[in-house]
C-alpha cells in the first residue's frame, strides 16, 4: 500500500507524514519511507541518525541496476535514463523487505524505518535542472516496486503540484492533500483537485493547524467536503519538537492516533489494480515519447515497451 502526504509549501506535510510512519513503526510495522521533496526534511522529522541517499546523485547506477539489461534499448545504442518505463521481462524489481538488494545499496535504513529520497538540489543543477529530471530515479523506482497489501509505502511529496508534471502523481494509493484555513493553501489543493479531473486518483484532505470550528467551516466552503478525512488543531507539542523536543513529537503521534488509523482504515479502501497502473504508465511513456524522447534520441522508442509482460507476471516471478 502506498500513501502520499502533498500540500503548499509550510502545510505541515512533511510532519503529518513522519507522524503517520511513527504510529505504524510503534507497532512493529515496517515503513518504506520516501522523501519526494527537494527540500529534504523527512529524515529530520522521523530522528533519524544517518544521512539519506540522495537518489538523483546517483541516477546512472539507478538506471544500470533496474534497467540496465535492456537489450531493446541497447540494439539503438540508447541506455534508458528516464522514469516513467514501462517493465520488461528484463527489469529487475525491488521489494520492500528487509533483504531487498536495491534497498541496501540505495537506502537508509534505521530500525523500522528504510528511507528512499529524491536528494537536494546541487549547486551544479543551477540554471539547468529542475524537479523533473530530479525525480527521473524515483519515479522508475517507483514503477519497479512490488509491494503488496500487507506492505506500507509513505510519501512526503514536492510541495505544490509539480509532482502532476512527472508520473510520480499516480504511483500511490491515496494522496492526502494537507491544507491550512487560508486561501492559498486551498486554491493550492483545488488546482491539484482540477489538474486530476476525470482520472480516478483518490485523494482525501487533512485539515492542519485549526483554531475554532470555523477553520474547518472555511475550508469546506472552498473544498468538497466529501473529501475531507480529519483535521489537526495548532499543536504547542510541534513547536517543542522542532525545537528538539523528542519527547512532544512521541506525544503528538499519540494524541492523533485516531486519525492515523481512520486514513490507514481508508487506504486499504484503495486497493492497487496493477492492469489499471500498468496501462497509466504505458500512456504516459508513450505520450512523452511523442512528446520529445523519439527527437531527443532520433529514433522511435514508443514502441519499446513489451506488450506481454504484466505487473502479475513480476509479482509472481517475485514471490
Amino acid at each position: 500500500m502506498r500513501i502520499a502526504f502533498m500540500g503548499k509549501g509550510g502545510s505541515g506535510k512533511t510532519t503529518l507524514a513522519a507522524a503517520f510512519i511513527r504510529h505504524h513503526t510503534r507497532q512493529g510495522i515496517p515503513v518504506l519511507a520516501v522523501d519526494g521533496d527537494l527540500n529534504a526534511h523527512l529524515h529530520t522529522a522521523l530522528r533519524l541518525s544517518g544521512a539519506p541517499i540522495a537518489l538523483n546523485e546517483h541516477a546512472a547506477a539507478i538506471f544500470a541496476a533496474l534497467e540496465g539489461d535492456r537489450t531493446d534499448f541497447q540494439a539503438r545504442g540508447i541506455v534508458p535514463d528516464f522514469g516513467a518505463l514501462p517493465p520488461s521481462p528484463q527489469s529487475h524489481f525491488i521489494t520492500p523487505r528487509q533483504h531487498d538488494p536495491f534497498l541496501a545499496r540505495f537506502a537508509l535504513r534505521e530500525g523500522s524505518v528504510t528511507l528512499l529520497a529524491t536528494g537536494a538540489h546541487r549547486a551544479a543543477d543551477l540554471t539547468h535542472s529542475c524537479y523533473h529530471m530530479a525525480s527521473n530515479p524515483l519515479e522508475l523506482v517507483y514503477h519497479r516496486l512490488l509491494d503488496e497489501a500487507d506492505d506500507l509505502v509513505v510519501a512526503d511529496c514536492t510541495a505544490g503540484v509539480d509532482g502532476v508534471g512527472t508520473s510520480l502523481f499516480m504511483v500511490h494509493d491515496l494522496t492526502i492533500f494537507v491544507v491550512e484555513p487560508t486561501p492559498k493553501s486551498t486554491a493550492v489543493c483545488a488546482d491539484y483537485l482540477k489538474l486530476l479531473r476525470g482520472r480516478a486518483i483518490p485523494v482525501g484532505i487533512i485539515v492542519n493547524q485549526v483554531r475554532d470550528p470555523t477553520d474547518l467551516a472555511y475550508v469546506a466552503t472552498q473544498l468538497p467536503r466529501s473529501r475531507i478525512l480529519g483535521a489537526v488543531a495548532q499543536s504547542r507539542a510541534v513547536r517543542q519538537s522542532e525545537q528538539d523536543d523528542p519527547t512532544a513529537f512521541d506525544a503528538f503521534v499519540a494524541e492523533h492516533t485516531p486519525l492515523w488509523a481512520r486514513l490507514t482504515r481508508r487506504l486499504r479502501r484503495h486497493p492497487r489494480d496493477w492492469a489499471t497502473y500498468r496501462a497509466r504508465l504505458v500512456a504516459i511513456y508513450q505520450r512523452e515519447c511523442h512528446a520529445w524522447w523519439n527527437a531527443y534520441y532520433r529514433t522511435p522508442l514508443d514502441d519499446l515497451w513489451d506488450r506481454d509482460y504484466t505487473y502479475e507476471r513480476a509479482r509472481a516471478d517475485h514471490r
